[in-house]
């Protein structure tokens, strides 16, 4: 191998290169950055155009807003009317739900009573539910239970079916009667109450109402 030597410095004697003269082409590294800032432009501009920002360019107006009126109200026409129609499907449907239905001092009379009697089932009501029973449909399904379990089914009646105590006051009666094969010992009535005001509320969301009532059977 030769030996490494380094280049002479020039000294003060070194003659210099003339103003002027030619020199060696100077070779720059290519950058990168105009190329990712052209990148970056792009996306923000896709950006911009896709969620219609400020970035983007837009109309002083929209098109909705240059919509003439009667166009206007031709679009928002059948939404508006299915807006009412589904309201109007819900008050029908909640119709009765939310007024006062108590029903208070239940009870059977006679409470101790003979097989194949006519016992009544005797119950005070609020105010409206007289008037809710006049202005709707409804049914009473009804079943005795005697001491040894056994299930006996009586006839339906109309949930307006009932006879006042006394005019203008809030007792009623709906009567039944005690089947002969009922078992001697406690007993009790069931009644279960299905109310509608309208053919929707039948089918979907009918108003119901149970009560029970306690009595003896007797020989």
């Amino acid at each position: 191998m030769g030996s490494r030597r380094k280049p002479a410095k020039k000294g003060v004697g070194t003659p210099r290169t003339p103003a002027g003269a030619p020199r060696a082409a100077m070779v720059r590294a290519t950058s990168i950055i105009p190329g990712v800032r052209w990148q970056i432009g792009k996306v923000a501009r896709w950006v911009a155009f896709r969620f219609d920002s400020r970035l983007g360019a837009r109309a002083t107006f929209s098109d909705r807003q240059m919509m003439k009126p009667w166009r206007r109200f031709r679009s928002h026409f059948w939404p508006l009317v299915a807006a009412l129609a589904l309201t109007a499907i819900a008050f029908e449907l909640a119709d009765g739900h939310f007024i006062r239905r108590n029903i208070a001092d239940a009870r059977i009379e006679p409470n101790m009573i003979e097989p194949g009697k006519i016992a009544e089932f005797t119950f005070k009501a609020a105010g409206e539910i007289p008037t809710f029973d006049h202005r709707c449909g409804g049914i009473v399904r009804r079943w005795v239970i005697d001491s040894l379990g056994v299930v006996f089914t009586l006839t339906d009646v109309d949930a307006a079916e009932v006879i006042p105590v006394n005019h203008g006051s809030f007792q009623f009666i709906r009567r039944f009667p005690v089947p002969m094969a009922m078992a001697d010992g406690p007993a009790t009535y069931h009644s279960l109450v299905t109310r509608w005001c309208n053919p929707l509320q039948e089918m979907f969301w009918p108003v119901v109402d149970s009560h029970v009532a306690t009595f003896e059977v007797k020989r």
